[in-house]
């Protein structure tokens, strides 16, 4: 049966339930979009690369509401419910089509692209050069350099079809 009118769809999980899910999900041949994102603690003297979700509690399927298939998602272990549906509403609202492009867009660039950055690595950077972010929220996010202002730099990223300068430490920072 085609589906013409599928679209993405937020879904509400319990805490720590996104994984099993997303599996959960998968399994009924609806698309899943569950995004991680990953980041560097200091533990032990040490740095670690840690891992989580990107929107802890939510991922997101792509499904068509007029089917009642989807109805299915609701009722599986670990889902609150869907994003958009109140007492009053019961369809979910879908998620805007170019910010949901954007933000798989975005998981594709970065997936297994994270670049583990040694610390004792420095090099000089200044304005004009791309550099990685290497730690923070914006750990693995790819700029360019277009303020320097002493220890902190204002890092031009593109996200979500948005553009518009972020000031960072340069310790956060490595040149590409």
């Amino acid at each position: 049966m085609p589906e013409l009118n599928r679209a993405w769809y937020a879904v509400h999980t319990n805490a720590k339930a996104e994984p099993s899910v997303t599996a959960a999900i998968e399994a009924m041949g609806i698309g899943v979009l569950y995004p991680l994102c990953s980041w560097w603690v200091k533990h032990n003297h040490r740095r670690e690369m840690r891992m989580g979700p990107l929107f802890p509690r939510y991922l997101f399927a792509e499904f068509d509401v007029q089917s009642e298939f989807w109805q299915r998602i609701t009722r599986e272990p670990g889902v609150v419910g869907l994003l958009g549906m109140t007492e009053g509403r019961r369809v979910p609202q879908p998620i805007n089509q170019k910010k949901m492009a954007d933000l798989i867009e975005i998981c594709r660039i970065h997936a297994g692209a994270i670049p583990l950055v040694d610390e004792n690595e420095k090099t000089e950077i200044s304005k004009g050069d791309r550099v990685v972010v290497a730690e923070g929220p914006f750990q693995a996010y790819r700029g360019l350099v277009k303020k320097a202002a002493g220890d902190r730099l204002g890092v031009m990223f593109d996200m979500m079809n948005l553009k518009k300068p972020i000031m960072l430490r340069r310790e956060a920072l490595v040149r590409e």
